[in-house]
């Protein structure tokens, strides 16, 4: 029997989910000083390079961003534990992507005027809520900004499926590249619209998010069990 899940951890959330991470990245970066918005070790890694160069205007553009990031997960850790019950899940994912799409629409309208820091911090607040609130992918652990756990599991997911012959290995295999595909064209697609439009180029990413709106909307649900918590 196929195992079936939530339409909050089915692949073409997943793929849409990688896609924003990849272009909120992309944009922070092309726009905003060459800071990321979701990958905060490379903030960190950048913050450490900084420090050692003795760049403190560099380490402070990128250690206000992971601060932010940390707040916003903070709020939206709050949100999770008001919204606990098992029948509210998609409704609270609706929520976190409406929110995701209201800041990148307010960032797109005051990005010109704000400096790289205040930004970048504002979108690293988009990213903090949909790595908080998106953890899982068809059962299994997901982080929708960082790839390297996908591509572990891309490439563990090919080698048990040759090997061992597994169904269940191959379509690890495919989640996994498939989530990679999408951050990539994420990036891509953020990037081209950056070049054109600037500041206002965090307008793409209401595209993947506004897609992934309409797909939970249009998916069938499918809740866990009673008595499993909220993550």
């Amino acid at each position: 029997m196929t195992p079936q899940f939530p339409s909050t951890e089915r692949l073409p959330m997943g793929m849409l989910l990688a896609a924003t991470a990849g272009s909120i990245d992309a944009y922070t970066y092309l726009a905003h000083g060459g800071v990321f918005a979701g990958l905060q070790t490379g903030n960190m890694i950048l913050t450490g390079l900084a420090l050692g160069n003795g760049d403190w205007p560099s380490m402070i553009s990128h250690i206000i961003p992971i601060i932010v990031f940390a707040v916003g997960t903070v709020v939206v850790r709050g949100l999770q534990h008001s919204l606990q019950a098992n029948e509210t899940r998609r409704k609270r994912a609706l929520i976190v992507l409406g929110f995701e799409i209201a800041m990148a629409l307010v960032i797109a309208i005051i990005a010109p005027y704000l400096s790289d820091i205040a930004a970048s911090s504002l979108v690293a607040i988009i990213a903090a809520a949909q790595l908080q609130e998106f953890r899982s992918l068809r059962g299994r652990a997901f982080t929708s900004v960082m790839m390297t756990g996908n591509l572990r599991n891309a490439a563990t997911g090919l080698y048990d499926g040759i090997i061992h012959r597994s169904n269940a290995a191959y379509h690890q295999a495919i989640d996994g590249a498939a989530c990679i595909l999408g951050l990539i064209v994420g990036a891509t697609l953020s990037g081209l619209c950056t070049h054109y439009l600037g500041a206002r180029g965090i307008l793409f990413t209401v595209v993947p998010l506004g897609i992934a709106v309409i797909y939970l909307l249009c998916a069938t649900p499918l809740f866990p069990a009673p008595g499993k918590s909220a993550r």
